[in-house]
């Protein structure tokens, strides 16, 4: 987004200035009604496009007698349309973390900045002039006369404007509010948000991808027959498409997708340990809410566990209403459960736990997994058997289509139908043919590589035999897809191979290009499917003992790094019976202070701090256990509080160090926004 305050001007006419407001495109000015009235000619000044002011005349197009917002037209040019104010007209939820830049009458000189916190809404009051109480937390001043006008941001977005001042709090008009009456004299073509609040970006070429019509059609109309008011699952084998599935479904009239939340995608910048979290999940919850809820919801981000279970559910109900004055049915889509079947069951529970009981009449939960007794119970046996779909193959004719349009080697005609045959419809294992496919050159080759490969037989397992049995002609090959098995996120190239043994090295280097679509080799390795990584750590169990031990060894060798500091308990939690007992001794005081200085994710954190809670039992180590429940509880009590606290101080900190990145961290707590003077300091480096 460009730079909030670049698209924030001076409202003023001959006498001075009269109020703050905010460039939004298409030749309009949002600001607030009561600094326009009795006033006919008016100039707009945007003091901080660059080192000129920018000045222009603006004309009254609309006011609102029942609302203090109003909006200027104004001849719009190629600086204005460089700082265009994003708007979103959805409810703001109380608790949020919020900012504002306008110029005051104490500070119009230079323009002041504003931060803090929704405070409270006044949803039963018909009130002209403020709808929501803001208190402010930074910058405050004495007088605000002459910030009237300027947006309220939140997560980068003008929500509403501020109208006045009661005594040191802030009173603004939400959008949402009069949503109706914008939408009238706007054009918010282009302004409005997405169809659905997913928690990854959506999937940029639709086209490298075939859509799978079943079994929306079916769970459409099992909705619309009133026959589920629970959870519905849809499954399938590894590698049937559920991710795509659930990337490419989309709604219509009656039903709205409301939601997709994603456990684990190969394009996923954070770890899946963060996904799996269940504060991860209650943010995207609240998301929801804020998108498509009709009543109010005060968030609980930096409450227990119990405390957002229950804002949950009363999100979940505030849903169900909502779509039930619409005459529509909701639906929300969790895929990749699977991802949570080598945890502690601790996780998965805490995880489904939002969804337990749920049996709401026009709000739907769709789960994907490879098995329903995967599930916990408290999820399992409220499933009945016409709420479970199995995701089918796609069909010959698809693939054959899909084939021909795809894969460009001259002469592949002819061996299209071979090729179809093979994939039976699978799309993991047709994907991995299609990008082999794609690097050969000669016909002669693909004719070769098709007489090769196995028919997929009903099991993505039947291809990996085949590539294991290949690889196992070269040693090298097997060594270097069991040690890249052991991350578990992804890692740079050059990284990786400063891990492994030296000796190894040269030849590591050769065997990664010889991995084609197994792997995705961007700026970072990792699998293409987590099926495969599961198939090399079960293959190559012998060697992962070894293999940890290793990444441990060096990991205690690289303090100064991140990955040495922040991964070291977790290898050695899964190297020899020594490393697992020195991995108990090292989870102390003086590696979460390290961990501080890095860029760490903090849900990776507390996993690995809980699995050393379960080395101390296995260990039969009380005093250790004790010690380290201790430690958990200092670390929660230090990030969800002390940190948050003092956010701005440690995020100017690491811009000073040249770290914008770092200080994002310090700003969202599991996307909790502790926004505040850093948003601007960012944006200017």
């Amino acid at each position: 987004m460009t730079d909030m305050k670049k698209g924030i001007c001076v409202i003023r006419n001959c006498e001075g200035t009269l109020g703050t407001g905010f460039y939004i495109g298409n030749g309009r000015i949002i600001t607030a009604a009561h600094v326009v009235e009795k006033q006919s000619v008016l100039e707009a000044a945007f003091m901080e496009i660059d080192e000129t002011v920018h000045q222009y005349e603006v004309k009254l197009q609309e006011k609102q007698p029942d609302t203090d917002l109003c909006i200027l037209s104004v001849k719009a040019d190629a600086w204005l349309e460089d700082v265009i104010m994003q708007c979103n007209f959805s409810g703001v939820l109380v608790g949020s973390s919020f900012c504002t830049y306008g110029y005051p009458g104490e500070n119009m000189s230079r323009g002041s900045y504003i931060a803090g916190k929704v405070l409270n809404a006044h949803d039963g009051f018909q009130m002209a002039e403020y709808n929501i109480d803001l208190e402010v937390m930074e910058g405050a001043l004495e007088s605000y006369s002459g910030l009237s006008g300027a947006p309220v941001v939140i997560d980068g977005k003008a929500v509403g404007i501020c109208t006045y001042q009661d005594a040191r709090q802030l009173e603004m008009i939400e959008f949402h509010k009069y949503k109706a009456e914008l939408e009238r004299c706007l054009d918010l073509e282009g302004m409005q948000e997405p169809s659905c609040v997913s928690n990854m970006p959506d999937i940029s070429d639709h086209e490298k991808y075939i859509q799978n019509p079943y079994p929306r059609s079916a769970i459409r109309s099992l909705i619309m027959d009133g026959a589920v008011n629970g959870i519905i699952i849809v499954k399938g084998r590894n590698g049937t498409g559920k991710t795509v599935w659930t990337e490419l479904l989309s709604g219509d009239n009656r039903l709205y997708i409301l939601g997709k939340y994603f456990i684990r995608r190969s394009d996923d910048a954070y770890s899946p340990i963060y996904r799996k979290s269940e504060e991860a999940l209650y943010e995207w919850i609240c998301d929801m809410a804020v998108k498509f809820g009709k009543g109010r919801v005060e968030i609980e981000h930096a409450s227990s566990y119990g405390k957002r279970l229950k804002s949950a559910r009363s999100i979940f109900d505030m849903l169900n209403q909502a779509m039930k004055s619409e005459g529509k049915h909701g639906l929300i889509c969790i895929d990749g459960l699977d991802e949570f079947v080598l945890d502690a069951p601790y996780m998965f529970e805490a995880f489904c736990s939002y969804f337990a009981g749920m049996k709401l009449e026009y709000l739907h939960i769709v789960f994907t997994v490879t098995d329903e007794q995967i599930l916990p119970g408290v999820i399992r046996n409220d499933i009945q058997e016409n709420q479970i779909f199995e995701l089918p193959y796609l069909n010959n004719i698809q693939v054959r289509d899909f084939l021909l349009k795809t894969l460009k080697v001259p002469g592949i005609q002819e061996n299209v139908d071979e090729l179809t045959e093979k994939a039976e419809g699978h799309p993991l294992y047709l994907r991995y043919l299609i990008e082999t496919v794609k690097n050969m050159d000669k016909v002669e080759e693909v004719q070769s590589f098709i007489r090769k490969i196995p028919v997929y037989g009903g099991s993505i397992r039947t291809y990996y035999d085949f590539r294991w049995f290949e690889m196992m002609r070269e040693e090298d090959q097997i060594s270097c897809i069991a040690y890249l098995s052991a991350f578990r996120k992804s890692v740079e190239r050059q990284n990786f191979l400063e891990m492994v043994p030296q000796e190894k090295r040269a030849a590591f280097d050769l065997a990664l290009n010889k991995m084609g679509s197994l792997l995705q080799q961007g700026e970072r390795l990792s699998f293409f499917h987590t099926s495969f990584q599961r198939y090399v750590v079960e293959k190559t169990g012998y060697l992962q003992e070894s293999i940890h031990h290793t990444f441990a060894e060096y990991c205690k060798a690289h303090q100064e790094t991140e990955y040495g500091v922040t991964q070291k308990l977790y290898h050695l939690s899964c190297g020899s019976n020594q490393d697992k007992k020195e991995c108990v001794i090292s989870c102390n005081q003086k590696w979460v202070d390290q961990c501080a200085l890095f860029d760490v994710e903090i849900e990776e954190m507390f996993y690995d701090m809980h699995k050393v809670l379960e080395l101390c039992c296995s260990q039969g180590n009380m005093a250790q256990l004790i010690d380290k429940l201790l430690l958990m509880q200092r670390t929660e009590i230090r990030y969800n509080d002390m940190f948050a606290r003092f956010a701005t101080q440690a995020a100017l900190a690491e811009i000073a160090l040249n770290r914008p990145k770092k200080a994002i961290h310090y700003l969202y707590r599991t996307q909790t926004s502790h926004l505040n003077k850093c948003v601007c300091t960012l944006k200017i480096q």
